[in-house]
C-alpha cells in the first residue's frame, strides 16, 4: 500500500480491515524470501566488506556488491547481488522480483545512472551497466537459475526480471589495475 493509500488521521482511522490489508500487503511473500531480504543481505553487506568477501551467508553462490546512485536522492546504495560472468569481463546481474514484495530500487538506479562500482573476487571495479538484450536474456536466464533457482518461480508469478550486463569501463581502479 503507498502512502497516499494509507489511512491518516486518529487511530480510529485504522478500522480492523484496514489493518489487515496493510498487514497482508507488506507481509513478505515467504519466509526465505524475508529471511534474505532482512537478515542475509544485510549480514552480508558487513561481511563482505570487513573480510573482502571471503566470509558471507551466502557462501557457494557467487555474490557481489553492486554500488549504485539513488536516482532520487543521490545518495551511495550497495545491495549484495549474485552474478555470472559472461565472457572474460563482463559481469551479469539479475533482479526478479518475489510475489507480494515491493520492487527492488536498485535496477531503477541502474537505468538512471549506469556508471556504477561492483566489488567481487576481492576488488572494487567500475563498471557500465546497460540492460541485456532479449537474445542476451535467452541465453543466459538458465545460468541465472542454475546461482539462485527462485528467481525462475518469481518470474513466474510476477512476469519481471531484471538482466543487466556489467561492462568494465576506464576508471582509476582499471587504471591502476592495468599499469601494476
Amino acid at each position: 500500500m503507498s502512502a497516499a493509500m494509507r489511512p491518516t488521521g486518529s487511530a480510529s482511522a485504522w478500522t480492523s480491515g484496514a489493518m489487515l490489508a496493510y498487514a497482508q500487503m507488506n507481509r513478505p511473500s515467504d519466509p526465505v524470501t524475508w529471511l534474505v531480504r532482512h537478515v542475509v543481505s544485510p549480514i552480508d553487506r558487513a561481511s563482505f566488506r570487513l573480510t573482502r568477501g571471503r566470509l558471507r551467508l551466502s557462501a557457494g553462490r557467487p555474490v557481489l556488491l553492486l554500488s549504485t546512485t539513488g536516482r532520487r536522492t543521490g545518495r551511495a546504495r550497495t545491495t549484495p547481488v549474485f552474478y555470472i560472468h559472461d565472457g572474460q569481463e563482463d559481469v551479469v546481474v539479475c533482479n526478479a522480483r518475489p510475489p507480494g514484495e515491493r520492487a527492488n530500487p536498485w535496477p531503477m538506479n541502474l537505468d538512471h545512472q549506469p556508471e556504477i562500482e561492483v566489488t567481487y573476487e576481492g576488488r572494487t571495479r567500475p563498471m557500465l551497466a546497460r540492460r541485456a538484450t532479449e537474445a542476451e536474456i535467452e541465453r543466459l536466464w538458465p545460468m541465472l537459475v542454475d546461482v539462485w533457482p527462485r528467481y525462475a518461480a518469481y518470474f513466474a508469478a510476477t512476469n519481471e526480471r531484471h538482466v543487466f550486463v556489467l561492462h568494465p569501463r576506464p576508471g582509476p581502479a582499471s587504471a591502476a589495475a592495468s599499469t601494476s
